[in-house]
């Protein structure tokens, strides 16, 4: 939850939670959402375009049901 914008490797980081997952395991990857313009500790999270680009990786790493969801409950949408 809110780790996977530090990952300096992704292409690693899922390869490894596909080598670890159970064969029905699920990857939930939950980020903050953030303006394209956002600087500082403001541009921690992912814009959209960030979050669509993190659900292509997941499918090239072979993962299905990808799909990018928007909540804005809260304080802060994720």
């Amino acid at each position: 939850m809110a780790t996977v914008h530090h990952w300096k490797d992704v292409d690693k980081g899922l390869a490894e939670a596909r080598r670890i997952l159970a064969p029905a395991g699920r990857l939930l990857a939950i980020e903050r959402q953030v303006r394209p313009d956002a600087t500082g500790l403001a541009s921690h999270g992912w814009t959209e375009q960030q979050a669509e680009t993190f659900a292509a990786l997941c499918r090239t790493a072979g993962f299905d049901n990808v799909r990018v969801d928007k909540y804005g409950t809260g304080r802060r949408a994720v």
